[in-house]
Formats: C-alpha cells, sequence, structure tokens
C-alpha cells in the first residue's frame, strides 16, 4: 500500500516538472522569437476564422432585426387597415346622416313656402327604381293606407315636379316619372333676367311629353310650339294647372335646345329636368290641392 502511493507521488512530481520544464522552454523560446512564426501562422489562420464569425453573427443580428420589424409592420398595416375601414364606415354613416338631414331640411322649406300650405302631402321614401330601361319609374313605400290613389302629382322634396302615380297597393305605389314616355304635362314658360327679376313675356303654353328612350339625352319635349312663339333656350317650364291633373305653378325644368321640326314650320322645346329623376330618395305625393 505504501509502495503504491509513493509511485502514484512520484508520477504527478515527474508530471509536473516536465510541464514546468515545458513552460520554461516556450518562455526562452518566445523571448528569443523563435515561436514569432508559429504565432504568425497561427494568427493568419484564426483571424478569418474570428472575423467570419463576427460577420455571421452581425448577419444573425440583422436578420434578427428584419424579421422583428416586419412583424412590427405588418402589425401596424393591419391595424391602419382596420382604422380606415372604421373611418369609411363612419363617413358613410356621416354622408347617410347628412342627406337625411338636408332632405328633412327641404321638406321643412316645401311645407313652410305659403304658396305650398295649399297642398297636402305625404312623405314617401324611394324603395326601387326600374332597372329594365324600359319605363322612367320609381317605386315608393306607401300606397293606399296612406291615402295614395292613382293620378296624384308627385314631387321631390324641394318642390319640383318628378311623376305622377300609376298603380297603388296597400303599402307601395309606383311612378312614373315626367321623363318617361307615357307622361304628358300641360306646361307653360317663363323668362327671368340675370337678377332672377321675371322678364315680361308672352308665355308658350304647351304640353311637355317624356322623351325616354335607351341612349337618349333629350328626357322631355315641348311640341307642336307656333313658329312665331316667344320661346328660347334658358326659359323656365311650369306646370299650367289645365287639366287638373297637376296643380299649377310647379317648376318643371329649364329649356336647353329650341329648333324646327323636320318639314313642318312649328318649333319644339327639349327641357331639362331640375330634379334629378335619377337620385331620387325621398318624394312628396300631393294628394290634395287647392285655394289657399
Amino acid at each position: 500500500m505504501f509502495r503504491r502511493n509513493t509511485s502514484e507521488v512520484t508520477q504527478r512530481l515527474t508530471f509536473a516538472a516536465f510541464m514546468l520544464g515545458l513552460a520554461l522552454i516556450l518562455m526562452l523560446a518566445d523571448f528569443s522569437g523563435f515561436l514569432r512564426p508559429v504565432e504568425q501562422v497561427t494568427s493568419a489562420l484564426l483571424i478569418p476564422l474570428e472575423n467570419g464569425a463576427h460577420q455571421l453573427g452581425a448577419n444573425l443580428s440583422r436578420f434578427t432585426d428584419f424579421f422583428s420589424d416586419n412583424e412590427k409592420l405588418r402589425a401596424e398595416n393591419a391595424d391602419l387597415r382596420q382604422q380606415l375601414q372604421t373611418a369609411l364606415a363612419d363617413q358613410g354613416k356621416v354622408a347617410e346622416l347628412a342627406n337625411r338631414v338636408d332632405q328633412l331640411e327641404k321638406q321643412l322649406e316645401f311645407r313652410a313656402n305659403p304658396e305650398n300650405r295649399k297642398y297636402t302631402v305625404v312623405n314617401a321614401s324611394v324603395i326601387n327604381q326600374d332597372a329594365t330601361g324600359i319605363n322612367q319609374a320609381i317605386s315608393i313605400d306607401k300606397g293606399s293606407n296612406d291615402g295614395i290613389t292613382r293620378g296624384q302629382p308627385v314631387v321631390n322634396t324641394a318642390g319640383y315636379l318628378v311623376g305622377r302615380v300609376v298603380t297603388v297597393e296597400t303599402k307601395k305605389s309606383t311612378v312614373f316619372l315626367i321623363s318617361d314616355n307615357n307622361v304628358g304635362v300641360n306646361v307653360y314658360t317663363q323668362r327671368y333676367d340675370a337678377d332672377n327679376k321675371r322678364v315680361p313675356i308672352q308665355s308658350v303654353d304647351g304640353t311637355a311629353l317624356g322623351q325616354y328612350q335607351l341612349g337618349t339625352k333629350d328626357l322631355i319635349k315641348i311640341s307642336l310650339i307656333a313658329p312665331d312663339a316667344d320661346i328660347k333656350a334658358d326659359d323656365w317650364v311650369f306646370t299650367n294647372g289645365k287639366g287638373g291633373n297637376y296643380p299649377a305653378n310647379l317648376l318643371i325644368g329649364r329649356i336647353t335646345r329650341v329648333s324646327s321640326q323636320d318639314g313642318m314650320p312649328e318649333k319644339e322645346a327639349v327641357v331639362q329636368p331640375i330634379a334629378d329623376l335619377n337620385h331620387l330618395q325621398e318624394v312628396l305625393v300631393i294628394t290634395a290641392w287647392g285655394s289657399s
């Protein structure tokens, strides 16, 4: 047992002495410059490895940053899209409310006008517009339950003539617009100067007939006008009340062109409706009228 321990101690002391001697030799070799070529070769081999490791680390860092930034941008983009959708929805609601307020204000103005107090009207909303191209017609959400009957005139919320009721159900009705070729209105013309003062002229009486056909731009015409009649572009056209189908003095439109009919001495005039017949939303059905 003692001999075995002595042998292990001897081996350890010998190894320590060897390592100490090796260290001294290396120190002397380094001091004398003998190991400098070895150091240069080792440095030349290790520097590219160090540079490569450093570059790899930098690339990995940049890739991680790019991935993180990309995810942030995606999240910000999604958030902005949601904000945009919300803003557009709110804008649509605001526009709808503003349009509703405008329609109500026009109705109030119509009712407040002393000239219109002789009218009994029913407010109605447009629920459909003829999309077949055959007729110029709209459907409204009021019918016989609301006092609507066939033949009653219809105006927009500003009081401009837009058409006439042609069919009636209990809760809805169909209105032919004044541009439909089934509709005729007895009219007269009036002229105003630049200051909106009435110009004294011999007004022209006639019948304004709807001219709608697919592709046509002339919506209403007054035909068979006497050759010497005082009528020209920019004259205004109103209902004259004759025949009892429409109250007098409802504004229809403005004359855009006067021309002679082919082979005939009579003239004809094209009338542009004042009401926007393609975008009606709220209308007034005149159920009764008379002297104020």
